[in-house]
């Protein structure tokens, strides 16, 4: 058995997983929508540079995020298969 600590430990660590994950799924959702809305709300044309600028600097904040959590329940996964 791990230690005493360990199982909290375990589940703090798939949470702090998924929490990140869903904030990576927000801020790639986020990052795609809101160009798109502003364009409708102002009904003027912005700048192809900003909101290409925005759309991948929020897509790969995202993915990373997404990344980031994936490897946390990884993690996790991997501690529950070898009696942690």
């Amino acid at each position: 058995m791990g230690e005493p600590g360990s199982n909290q430990l375990d589940r703090r660590l798939l949470k702090a997983g998924n929490v990140i994950a869903a904030i990576g799924y927000a801020v790639l959702l986020i990052g795609l929508l809101l160009p798109s809305l502003a364009w409708i709300a102002a009904h003027e044309r912005a700048s192809a540079v900003v909101i290409t600028g925005w759309v991948l600097g929020s897509a790969m904040l995202g993915v990373a995020l997404i990344n980031c959590g994936s490897k946390l329940r990884r993690a996790y996964r991997a501690g529950m298969q070898s009696g942690f």
